[in-house]
């Protein structure tokens, strides 16, 4: 996948993390949809993502997750 690895991450995190209306996010979601079809990982994930949005995605939440980071 190589560059496009690096733009699917960007993608999906930002599906996650920033803050859009539920229109804005159906259509994003689309969008990557059509982009990643050919990477049956990339199109899992944003399955899940698709899948949990409530409980997972800003959109959804209305908050900033925080994961933990061990120091």
């Amino acid at each position: 996948m190589g560059t496009l690895a690096a733009n699917f991450k960007q993608d999906a995190m930002g599906l996650i993390y920033s803050p859009f209306t539920e229109l804005e996010f159906s259509r994003h979601v689309d969008t990557y949809l059509t982009k990643y079809k050919d990477f049956p990982k990339a199109m899992r994930c944003l399955e899940r993502i698709q899948q949990h949005k409530e409980k997972i995605c800003r959109t959804f939440t209305g908050m900033i997750r925080f994961e933990s980071v061990n120091r």
